[in-house]
């Protein structure tokens, strides 16, 4: 791969500009649309309720959030019947809540329905693109991605962890493969790539790599896509070190279960200003935590600022699209990218996905950019070894990765008195597939009845929310299954019923597969879809010790071939 910086920029900026046409179309398409049409598009989320607010800032609760809403984006709020609208824009969303900034105080009990009014996101990166200019912050990277700079280290600059006080202990107790990521990490490569399947100890490795840094009295920054991303980051860090100052920049309201030691601010301006007045007194470097859209208004736009972090840290980034984070060059010279190719990858509009640079910032760095050092972590500490082996053979031996179970979860299994009645027996097991009822598409009554059955069943014998989730391609089965269990689960629970886009990230002990579909020329149509190999993995290593998927006869046949279940 080789361009120009110029011509790499520009093609950048060509598919931004392309990218916002199309959204001020679906805007405008709005207005044509049945309120179902827009929720069903992505372009309205409904019936949300305030669960908490604080200084015009508001959390709603969205069971049925399927939007395409992004952090950034200016919405507009309005209520049932009423015609007066309240704008707003959204700070955070995530798999069950969506926090915005209201321009005006609005009813805390009120039920309101939410859609797009403009992409903001897309603009302020067209802005931070535009401002990169040769011999600027952010140019380095771009000739790196563009092919012009080869990527080479600055050995002068590295940091060695042996020679790091008060690193020793905590780096001990790190296995191999992780020691040799923190070490890489930390050698002044310009990007870095830590691909980590599911539970191999990725934010281990970004917290211990902070630490060290920290400790040398460098500063980080932690980049990711939501918030709760962030908040986990810092967390870790501070298990694993009760000395290294933390900031997070972000809503207070965002900040929920971060340790008091953690220090909250709502605007850059304010950390900046703490940066300037306490420079002098700090022993260690600052570590600080900011989503994608923070990083980008924040670090990417500003010209002026106290805070010079070392490295940049960007978890999930498998889930970002180069076209976005090819600004992270403005933030550090040092880009650390941490996540998994072989799980979801970014969604993008069907139009664009055939173009070349439709593709996530890890993905595009690892395989298209020479020189970069890859780390791979094959050690997974979630799913047992029944699990990793299926998971090992059909996702990642394929791509030169062989997944073990660590020895002290490799045998443990899923208890359950009504999975051994029912000769519910292994890991991994296929329901009867004459329990899905013929000729259906995205819902199945058969199914949905069986999952709700059995879950039902699960938590009479004292299983919890926090042991099972279900899974299914499809948002009308999520639908119809939370429909038929919430008369008996609470609303904490349904939000375990979903689809595996918005699932990604979490683990449960029990994993429940409905693929629904049964009409074969669907499933013909739509095999791209169904059997999507990320979202497939996505789906199976979510389960600790359990997989039970109920699919039809056809869809069951497919798996068992794709998926090597037999060898």
């Amino acid at each position: 791969m080789m361009e120009t910086f110029e011509g790499f920029k520009l093609s950048l900026l060509d598919y931004l500009h392309v990218e916002q046409k199309m959204c001020k179309r679906d805007i405008l398409e709005i207005n044509e649309m049945q309120r179902e049409d827009k929720i069903e598009a992505g372009l309205m989320i409904s019936n949300l309720v305030v669960l908490k607010s604080k200084d015009n800032v508001f959390v709603f609760k969205a069971i049925d959030n399927y939007s395409k809403l992004r952090s950034g984006d200016s919405v507009v709020l309005s209520k049932g019947g009423d015609s007066k609208k309240e704008k707003g824009v959204i700070i955070d969303t995530d798999i069950d809540t969506i926090t915005v900034r209201v321009d005006n105080e609005i009813d805390s009990q009120s039920v309101y329905d939410m859609e797009i009014e403009s992409p903001n996101l897309l603009g302020s990166l067209v802005s931070c693109l535009e401002g990169i200019v040769p011999a600027t912050p952010g140019a380095a990277f771009l000739r790196i991605l563009s092919g012009e700079e080869q990527v080479k280290a600055e050995s002068f600059l590295a940091l060695n962890p042996h020679e790091i006080n008060g690193f020793s202990e905590l780096y001990a107790q790190l296995s191999q493969e992780q020691q040799d990521a923190v070490e890489s990490m930390l050698s002044f490569y310009p990007i870095h790539v830590l691909q980590g399947p599911p539970g191999t100890g990725k934010t281990l490795v970004l917290a211990a790599t902070s630490i060290a840094a920290s400790l040398k009295n460098r500063e980080v920054v932690i980049i990711a896509n939501t918030h709760q991303a962030v908040n986990n980051a810092l967390m870790k860090i501070r298990q694993l070190s009760k000395d290294i100052p933390l900031f997070k920049i972000g809503e207070q309201l965002k900040a929920d279960g971060l340790d008091k030691s953690i220090n909250i601010f709502g605007k850059f301006s304010e950390f900046n200003e703490y940066s300037k007045n306490h420079r002098r007194k700090k022993k260690y470097g600052y570590v600080i935590g900011m989503t994608i859209w923070g990083a980008i208004t924040n670090l990417g736009l500003r010209t002026h600022s106290h805070f010079r972090p070392y490295m940049a840290l960007v978890d999930e980034a498998s889930l970002m699209p180069l076209t976005y984070a090819s600004v992270l060059g403005k933030c550090s010279p040092i880009i650390c990218l941490f996540g998994d190719s072989r799980q979801m990858q970014p969604i993008f509009r069907p139009e664009l996905e055939n173009n070349t640079l439709s593709v996530s910032i890890l993905d595009y760095c690892a395989n298209k950019v020479e020189g970069v050092p890859v780390s791979v972590l094959p050690e997974t500490h979630r799913m047992n070894k029944e699990i990793t082996k299926l998971v090992s053979r059909s996702f990642y031996e394929p791509y030169g990765i062989t997944l073990r179970s660590a020895e002290n979860i490799a045998n443990n299994c899923f208890l359950s008195s009504y999975m051994d009645k029912n000769g519910y027996v292994g890991s991994v097991f296929f329901a009867n597939p004459n329990i899905s009822a013929p000729c259906c598409q995205e819902e199945n009554e058969g199914e949905a009845d069986a999952v709700v059955d059995m879950v039902k069943s699960l938590f009479e014998e004292g299983k919890k929310g926090g042991d099972i989730a279900v899974v299914t391609p499809f948002r009308k089965q999520v639908r119809l299954i939370r429909s038929k269990a919430k008369c008996f689960l609470d609303s904490n629970f349904l939000t375990h019923i979903d689809t595996v886009e918005r699932l990604q990230g979490q683990d449960v002990e029990c994993i429940i597969l409905s693929f629904a579909a049964s009409d074969e020329s669907f499933v013909k149509d739509r095999k791209d879809f169904i059997f999507n190999f990320n979202r497939l993995n996505v789906m199976l290593s979510r389960a600790k010790t359990k997989i039970i998927i109920f699919a039809c006869s056809e869809i069951q046949k497919e798996l068992k071939s794709l998926l090597k279940f037999n060898e």
